[in-house]
């Protein structure tokens, strides 16, 4: 079982939360994290990381078009940054322990922490140097409805919605669907797709 952090532990302004993800598109559920993390830890800074080529040649959208779908969501928040530095990193799949490394190598100082959902958790030591990842950085595990919860951070479960979910409505034609499941600006460029 992972050990859930105090707030006090994370709401520091020497942490820096990691989101990273395929947002393919991004959805609420993506939306209501970011919003939790800054609700509780309005000290950390959170960068949002879209993953540039998936490990698993998972077919994905535009990098382009899912970084201005997600700056169109969050570039006007404090202390919120949609970052391309799994991209610059590497023009091929990288990991998120590429990202780790890079980070601590920056400034080894700072407290680093990766934000999953609650059904990544059974994963996570199945991830690329996980041990390496956990030496150099810590989970906060968010709760998701229909997930089990132990060793998530205590709040309101984020809804259970993905983006598999969105891309099905969208080959279905089925567009007041996906507006219930992606905040408005992500529809509107959806719409333009």
């Amino acid at each position: 079982m992972m050990n859930i952090p105090a707030f006090e532990d994370v709401n520091r302004d020497e942490s820096l939360i990691l989101y990273g993800g395929s947002f393919n598109p991004p959805h609420l559920a993506h939306y209501l994290m970011v919003s939790a993390m800054r609700a509780y830890f309005p000290r950390a800074e959170v960068w949002i990381l879209p993953t540039y080529k998936h490990a698993f040649d998972k077919s994905l959208m535009d990098y382009e078009v899912r970084c201005e779908m997600l700056r169109a969501l969050f570039e006007r928040w404090p202390r919120v940054t949609i970052s391309t530095l799994e991209r610059d990193l590497h023009d091929s799949t990288s990991y998120t322990v590429d990202i780790v490394r890079e980070l601590h190598r920056r400034d080894p100082r700072r407290r680093l922490w990766i934000a999953v959902g609650a059904d990544i958790l059974p994963d996570l030591p199945k991830w690329r140097a996980y041990e390496e990842i956990v030496s150099m950085a810590s989970f906060l595990v968010f709760p998701r409805m229909g997930c089990d919860e132990a060793g998530t951070i205590p709040l309101v479960s984020l809804p259970g919605i993905s983006s598999t979910e969105v891309r099905r409505c969208m080959a279905q034609n089925d567009w007041d669907a996906v507006r219930a499941l992606v905040p408005a600006e992500v529809y509107d460029r959806l719409r333009r797709t």
